[in-house]
């Protein structure tokens, strides 16, 4: 059995240490591609720079000496499952939501998000956003709390084309 783990090490910190190489240092603007495919919730086409990460963590930057700058980004969040109840996750969005965010951003990608009650987070973001926006929200499983993630550089600029099947691309380098 030991070996099999050093294997899945292995393999873990091989596709870790290819995503870094691949974006800060070979200048790649290639996200990788997502097994199980992108879904599309909205349609639409949008671009902006990167912001987001954990839904709790960004939550927590909405206000005060900290806050982060939303206006014409594209917002990613995943957020750890076993961890947080759909209602409080439903809590951090309606939070979000309170203070403008959504008001500002020209895009949202949904990363991953496994609770044991098999509720998406793409169900209740839909259930807290509904039809209230028109920017484009798109959902891939690369990114999050989860083994192989790719790697999103902050305050780079991307573009989201629902009609794509690899929805999201950055636009240009994150090191110049």
């Amino acid at each position: 059995m030991v070996p099999i783990l050093r294997l899945y090490k292995r393999v873990k910190q091989k596709y870790g240490y290819k995503e870094t190489i691949n974006r800060f240092i070979k200048g790649s603007l290639e996200i990788l591609k997502e097994e199980r495919g992108y879904l599309t919730i909205k349609e639409g086409q949008a671009e902006g720079e990167l912001i987001g990460g954990n839904l709790n963590m960004t939550s927590g930057m909405v206000c005060g000496k900290y806050s982060i700058d939303f206006s014409d980004k594209i917002l990613f969040l995943e957020e750890l499952g076993f961890e947080t109840e759909p209602a409080m996750v439903s809590n951090y969005l309606y939070y979000m939501k309170q203070n403008g965010v959504f008001d500002k951003i020209k895009g949202l990608w949904i990363g991953n998000y496994e609770h044991e009650s098999e509720i998406s987070l793409e169900q209740i973001i839909l259930d807290t956003i509904g039809n209230e926006y028109v920017f484009p929200i798109i959902k891939s499983n690369n990114f999050g709390h989860i083994e192989t993630n790719t790697v999103i550089p902050i305050g780079t600029k991307a573009k989201i084309d629902t009609k794509k099947d690899i929805k999201i691309e950055l636009v240009e380098r994150c090191v110049k």
